[in-house]
């Protein structure tokens, strides 16, 4: 097995530090949520908070096995990674056009991203 590159081990570590913040949000989201009592009018917002606590708890247990993926260099998580940085592409230009300059740094950051996760040392240590 090839060595693994420390930008792999650093991108890994960013991913599962992000998924514990997902998961965190989404708990405190979701439970938050269930705790508010703001009459019957306010049923569908509550509801919502938990559909959307539950969607980003989802998204973060999901990021944090990609993370752990890519530290051991398993093959399926490095097409995972890919998917993923390339609806995070996506999603950037979609949100640059609704008028949130931030997204620029989300766009090439990602960018970024699948072109390392593109070069050949990387793709030899996933088997790809």
């Amino acid at each position: 097995m090839a060595d693994r590159p420390i930008l792999i081990t650093i991108i890994a570590v960013i991913t599962i530090i992000v998924a514990v913040l997902f998961i965190l949000a989404g708990l405190g989201i979701a439970i938050g949520s269930e705790f508010l009592d703001m009459g019957e009018s306010f049923a569908d917002i509550i509801k919502l908070g938990t559909i959307a606590g539950v969607g980003l708890l989802i998204i973060g247990l999901i990021m944090f096995v990609v993370g752990y993926g890519f530290l051991k260099g398993w093959t399926v998580f490095w097409y995972i990674g890919v998917i993923i940085y390339v609806l995070v592409v996506a999603f950037a230009i979609y949100t640059i056009f609704l008028g949130q300059p931030i997204s620029v740094v989300e766009l090439v950051i990602a960018l970024v991203i699948l072109f390392y996760l593109s070069r050949p040392k990387v793709r030899e240590f996933f088997k790809v």
